[in-house]
């Protein structure tokens, strides 16, 4: 059975690190009168941002946090859900709604991540140069699950009106498929 957009349970957004999930989830879910969730911000007891959780508690535990998280949300309906960049798309997420991989071009993560205030413990390293290569290993590692997502939307610079209004065009399409 094909989504409608009424008929989606939920609609997750994944997406590298700096791919802008929060940012245009958050207006995706204005748009489309939903609930936004980040789990990176739901996961961050104690005010803590989620790379610090990470240091401090460890990337399993982090990982064992958002997996329970996962499957709570997915029980949820009508949720626009900002995955934090390690969650990957798995048949759980795609059997409970629409997940829409957000495929920043790497040059502009890259970019971001140079000029980003967060420490981020996956990425440590002091050497710009190799803090690239880390960031390129775990990217290329990731996007094979990223691209299993139903939709795929690339970019390179984050506009969000733009890039939720391809969401929604898409979304449509989904829903005109139907009929």
């Amino acid at each position: 059975m094909v989504k409608t957009e009424s008929s989606i349970k939920n609609i997750y957004i994944c997406g590298f690190s700096l791919s802008g999930k929060s940012q245009i989830g958050k207006a995706l879910a204005k748009k489309l009168k939903r609930e936004f969730i980040d789990t990176d911000l739901e996961i961050a007891v104690y005010k803590k941002n989620p790379w610090k959780m990470i240091s401090i508690i460890g990337e399993n535990k982090f990982r064992e946090r958002e997996r329970k998280l996962i499957d709570k949300l997915i029980k949820r309906k009508k949720l626009i859900v900002a995955l934090g960049g390690g969650i990957l798309p798995n048949k759980k997420i795609l059997d409970s709604g629409i997940c829409i991989f957000l495929n920043r071009k790497f040059s502009s993560i890259l970019c971001e991540l140079s000029k980003s205030s967060y420490n981020r413990p996956l990425l440590e390293s002091k050497d710009p140069q190799e803090r690239k290569n880390i960031a390129q290993k775990l990217f290329k590692k990731r996007l094979k699950y990223y691209k299993k997502s139903h939709v795929e939307i690339k970019f390179s610079d984050i506009k969000k009106e733009h890039i939720v209004k391809l969401i929604k065009e898409k979304l449509d399409e989904i829903q005109n498929l139907k009929k």
